[in-house]
């Protein structure tokens, strides 16, 4: 499990969410990691999780990346809505509660909470 000491974590929680069947078809959690490792974020954890109250399943995603100290990021909205698509297209069934987002190092320069905000995330 990743150290979240001096860490970001953005959430966007899902409501009006159908608890009904989900559609199927998302990627597998190996395969999303695979594809931002490419893109050059390091430590990525992928975390899916899964509880019940009664007979209703709750589902959330979260997504946590660090940023080598020499990246530079010239569209922080696209990277944030990348991330969030990320986090919400992993697993085969969509998550119904919340998907978050998490920077491990994050440049201090970015306040990623209003990049989200800015980009219209209902953070």
């Amino acid at each position: 499990m990743k150290t979240l000491s001096g860490s970001l974590v953005l959430l966007v929680l899902l409501s009006g969410c159908a608890s009904g069947p989900s559609e199927r078809g998302g990627q597998s959690r190996d395969d999303a990691t695979a594809a931002l490792e490419a893109l050059g974020f390091a430590d990525v954890d992928i975390q899916l999780s899964k509880s019940y109250n009664g007979f209703q399943a709750t589902t959330a995603t979260r997504v946590f990346v660090s940023l080598p100290s020499t990246a530079t990021v010239t569209d922080q909205e696209a990277v944030m809505r990348y991330l969030f698509d990320t986090a919400w297209s992993v697993d085969d069934r969509r998550p119904n509660s919340s998907i978050g987002v998490g920077f491990l190092d994050p440049l201090s320069s970015t306040n990623w909470y209003q990049v989200g905000v800015d980009a219209g995330l209902p953070l």
